[in-house]
Formats: structure tokens, C-alpha cells, sequence
């Protein structure tokens, strides 16, 4: 594989073509009304029986290559982590990479976009598939371009999912 054709000139990619899910899930109280459980609803319950019980790489936009930084970032990261939650609460077996880069701060501020695809990528590649999380301007993201070119090259299922 041409690793350098992955760095350059990423594919134009969008939601058309890909399944698109809205996840959500409502919380329900249980019959005996001591406790309380999250009822994912009908477009969730869809993701979890595409999904199975494959790992999903959840790709998400970050700072799009220093575009973006300060509250937005921390927002993305706030959505991501919160994405993340619900797609575990809901038994989905799920991987973030802004999740687990972000969580190896202060020690990898230092790295540059590169270093981190580089780890990112790696783990993609051991992903049975991925799921974009479409946050606004996620299209814009070189992160993802890549993320995306790789997951096409190895025939990985891309879904696109959405926060309700």
C-alpha cells in the first residue's frame, strides 16, 4: 500500500453513498420504578444489528488540521465522548481515536498531525469498520479523508451517524 498517496491528495468524500443512522436512546423507567435504563431508538436499534459484533473505528472531526482550536475543539471532543458512551452503553464494540489521543494529554501535545494519523490509521486497520460521526464541517476534516480513503481501499463498511 502506498502510504504517501494517503497523506496527499485526499477523496472528496460526503455522506452520499454511505447508510446514515441518528442515534439516540430516550431513558425509560424500569417496571418496578427503582432504576432507570436507555432505550436506543429504532434507527440506533438499526446501527446495532448492521454493526453486529464488529469493532467499530468511530471517526470523528478534531481541529481539522488546525482550522479549528479552543471551545470548538473541546466541543468536538465533548460530542465525540459522549457519542462514544452511547454507542458502548448500547453494546457496540467502539474505538475513538480522539477519545484515546486526547486522554494521552499532555504527553502527546508535542506530536503533529502525522505522528497521530499514523496511530490512527494503524488502528483503523484492525477496525472491522467505521462510523463518522457527522459533526458540523466533518466533511472538511483531513483526518477523516484519510480515515475514509483507507477504510475504501481495505473494504471496511463506512457508516455515517448522528447525534439526535
Amino acid at each position: 500500500m502506498n502510504w504517501r498517496r494517503l497523506m496527499n491528495k485526499p477523496t472528496d468524500f460526503s455522506k452520499q453513498g454511505y447508510p446514515v443512522f441518528e442515534i439516540s436512546v430516550t431513558p425509560v423507567l424500569a417496571s418496578d420504578s427503582s432504576s432507570e435504563f436507555m432505550m436506543p431508538s429504532p434507527e440506533a436499534m438499526n446501527f446495532i444489528a448492521t454493526v453486529g459484533d464488529d469493532l467499530i473505528y468511530l471517526s470523528s472531526p478534531y481541529t481539522s488540521g488546525g482550522t479549528i482550536d479552543g471551545d470548538e475543539a473541546i466541543n468536538r471532543v465533548r460530542s465525540t465522548k459522549k457519542m462514544l458512551f452511547t454507542l458502548m452503553n448500547m453494546g457496540v464494540t467502539v474505538f475513538s481515536p480522539i477519545v484515546s489521543g486526547t486522554g494521552l494529554f499532555p504527553y502527546g501535545e508535542d506530536k503533529d498531525h502525522s505522528w497521530w494519523m499514523h496511530w490512527d490509521l494503524k488502528m483503523l486497520r484492525k477496525c472491522d469498520g467505521v462510523a463518522v460521526l457527522a459533526l458540523p464541517d466533518w466533511e472538511k476534516s483531513l483526518g477523516i479523508q484519510m480515515e475514509l480513503e483507507l477504510a475504501t481501499i481495505l473494504q471496511k463498511p463506512i457508516y455515517i451517524i448522528e447525534e439526535d
